[in-house]
């Protein structure tokens, strides 16, 4: 059996297996490529989310999960987490974000969901603090967590995998 370098990988010339590297068996594109993809949208939009905590004067308590009240600190905290919460995302929505309108509808849901979930939940456990305060700071706290699911759903699916192709 020869092996020959086709456009999308390495494939069989006669009929044999297949190994495709960009593209995975589901139609999804290649899992090293949506982490990157992920990373990206989740940097930006833990970007724009950071500012809001910022703003608010707010930063010193992410840098507290980890034992530091530095707001470098807590950027260096927060950047981890929605970068990694980004990787996430685009691997769980592989190929599933057919439009737009998707891609930012599910973002919303995510960030709904890591509002419950961590700033609700996690976070105030990990303080010692009272679980699922809803007060006005919750509320800005949601906003920014949708705010970060806009920007990361719309970047997971806009951001080309291939020069011809689309996010999905």
């Amino acid at each position: 059996m020869a092996l020959g370098n086709d456009k999308k990988g390495i494939s069989a010339q006669n009929n044999g297996p297949t190994l495709h590297t960009d593209k995975t068996p589901q139609g999804g594109h290649h899992w090293v490529e949506r982490i990157q993809i992920g990373a990206f949208a989740g940097f930006m939009g833990g970007s724009g989310f950071g500012v809001m905590i910022s703003a608010a004067g707010k930063m010193d308590k992410i840098a507290a999960l980890v034992g530091s009240h530095s707001i470098y600190i807590g950027w260096l905290v927060h950047q981890f987490i929605a970068t990694s919460f980004g990787i996430i995302f685009s691997l769980m929505t592989r190929g599933r974000l057919r439009n737009w309108f998707r891609g930012i509808g599910a973002g919303i849901a995510y960030g709904i969901f890591w509002w419950i979930l961590g700033d609700q939940l996690l976070m105030p456990t990990i303080l010692r603090e009272p679980i699922f305060q809803i007060n006005n700071g919750a509320w800005w706290s949601l906003a920014g967590h949708i705010a970060y699911g806009v920007i990361l759903g719309l970047l997971v699916f806009v951001i080309p995998s291939q020069p011809t192709g689309r996010g999905n």
